[in-house]
Order: structure tokens, then C-alpha cells, then sequence
């Protein structure tokens, strides 16, 4: 169990800051999205990034010390600093307008990508090509989709929308 430095502390009350800053401008409008991530990330800082005011919390339950090392406590800031600038960055809000169709709001921060390292994969993960099938010589210059064949037999009784002429027996008592 170690005790948090000063510069730590400093370090993690900036990142608390910096992502509650970007929930506030990526759910702005949206009072439950706000509150859940505002709580969830009080309840993950309690836990990875203990603070002697978060410990001491008689509102909440009790929480343990828990024993991070110096460099594990340093990871989890800077995940927390990577967190919030994910939220700014990649995460946009979406709106339902009056026709049911959703309007998404997209900040200063929000990346605007042309999708080319989509479009373009990387070497390592094209998928290889298949060699192409030999086609027999007499179906060369032929297309390969089959045509529907008409049917000779009418189905479920509908002989007589095809044409074809249907007897009825009648039972006579």
C-alpha cells in the first residue's frame, strides 16, 4: 500500500476534471447520460485513484484502501487523461428529431475522418484472394446464372390461375 504524492494527487484531481469537462460537453442536454457517467466515474476513481476525501466519504459506503503501487496508480491517470479525450474526440451525440430520424451533434473536438485506413486495410490484414474457378470449355461465354424454369404443375391448387383446367367431383346422395 502506498500513499499518493502530492504530484499524483495533483495529477488525478486534473484528470477527474478533464473527464468530467468531456462528459459535460459530449452529453450536454442529456441530464441521465450526464449523471450516469458523472457516477461512474466518481465510483472507478474511488477505486483505482483513492483519495483521502474519497475514503473518508460518510455519504457512500466504505471504501478499502486499495494497495496500488506508485507506477499502477501513475497508468490508471493517465488511462483517465486517454479517456477523456476519447469522449471528446469519438463519441457524438445523437438527437431524434420530429420525423423520428436522429440528428447527431458533433463538437469542435470531434474527429472528422474520409474513412481511408477503412477503405485501404493494411497489408497484414487484407484477406487473400481466391485463385479464380476454371470454367469448363463448353460453358465459356455463358452465363452462369440460372434462369427460373416455368413450372409444369400448378402449386396449392392453383391450377386454375395457371391455366390448366381442374375437375371437381361431386358426390351425389
Amino acid at each position: 500500500m502506498s500513499l499518493m504524492t502530492t504530484a499524483q494527487l495533483t495529477r488525478a484531481a486534473s484528470a477527474y476534471r478533464a473527464l468530467l469537462r468531456a462528459q459535460r460537453i459530449t452529453f450536454k442536454g442529456d441530464e441521465y447520460a450526464l449523471n450516469k457517467a458523472h457516477q461512474q466515474t466518481r465510483v472507478l476513481f474511488n477505486k483505482f485513484i483513492p483519495s483521502a476525501s474519497a475514503l473518508q466519504n460518510q455519504a457512500g459506503p466504505s471504501l478499502e484502501r486499495p494497495s496500488l503501487s506508485s507506477t499502477e496508480i501513475d497508468e490508471h491517470i493517465q488511462s483517465a487523461h486517454e479517456i477523456a479525450a476519447y469522449l471528446r474526440k469519438n463519441v457524438v451525440q445523437g438527437i431524434k428529431n420530429e420525423e423520428g430520424n436522429y440528428t447527431l451533434r458533433f463538437t469542435e473536438e470531434t474527429e472528422r475522418g474520409d474513412n481511408s485506413t477503412i477503405r485501404a486495410p493494411s497489408a497484414s490484414e487484407a484477406r487473400p484472394l481466391r485463385p479464380p474457378r476454371e470454367v469448363p470449355s463448353e460453358n465459356q461465354g455463358v452465363r452462369s446464372r440460372r434462369r427460373a424454369q416455368p413450372k409444369l404443375e400448378p402449386c396449392c391448387g392453383g391450377g386454375a390461375a395457371a391455366g390448366v383446367e381442374t375437375t371437381k367431383s361431386v358426390a351425389t346422395s
